[in-house]
């Protein structure tokens, strides 16, 4: 699985270089490819069982209750072993917030989804693991993207339906920069300057 998460970073053979040099590991970036086939295979095996399981039962589990859950996702494209071949892998994680601890800060009961499968597919998982988790009608969803195509904020609303509250939706500071950039340029500017200003006291 940690095999699976670092090749999602990277290409295999980078991956097969990091875990040569600081690990005592040792294998060829065509078993690293091997290998992200097995796990995603194992995981998509066992999220369909859980989907087909949920599609079945009458109603739905009796999940853990929190104020505040909040969720991300992305997609992040991998090279095959085929040339000009690549494949994206959607990677989800939602956490019911941060434990703090002096000045280390770590996501608080984290869950990930990660699968090679297709967008919808991704949604569907994230739906039926949320379910089977938490009790979310009372809760407050804040989710977090770059907003590119799959994972818009509609995405968020409807893999976390159970929730009665209004769904809380934003850019990271990352992408609000880059397109604030796209849309006036590179160079630096008093207007770039006022924006950036407006956004910083509205949040």
């Amino acid at each position: 699985m940690k095999l699976a998460e670092l090749a999602s970073e990277n290409t295999y053979w980078e991956s097969s270089k990091i875990l040569k040099e600081w690990t005592a590991v040792d294998i060829s970036h065509t078993m690293v490819g091997h290998l992200l086939n097995r796990v995603g295979k194992a995981q998509g095996d066992a999220d369909k069982k859980m989907v087909q399981e949920l599609e079945e039962s009458a109603s739905l589990p009796e999940g853990k209750k929190v104020d505040y859950l909040y969720a991300e996702a992305d997609g992040v494209f991998v090279r095959s072993l085929k040339k000009k071949k690549h494949h994206e892998v959607s990677h989800g994680i939602f956490y019911e917030g941060w434990n703090k601890n002096g000045k280390r800060v770590s996501l608080k009961n984290p869950k990930v989804i990660m699968t090679t499968q297709s967008v919808d597919r991704f949604w569907q998982e994230v739906q039926t693991y949320a379910a089977h988790e938490y009790s979310l009608e009372q809760t407050q969803i804040v989710s977090n993207s770059d907003g590119g195509a799959g994972y818009s904020a509609e995405r968020f609303r409807q893999a976390f339906s159970q929730s009665k509250k209004q769904h809380l939706h934003q850019l990271d500071a990352y992408h609000i920069a880059q397109e604030i950039n796209r849309t006036f340029g590179y160079k630096k500017s008093e207007l770039k300057d006022q924006l950036k200003a407006a956004i910083k006291n509205m949040i």
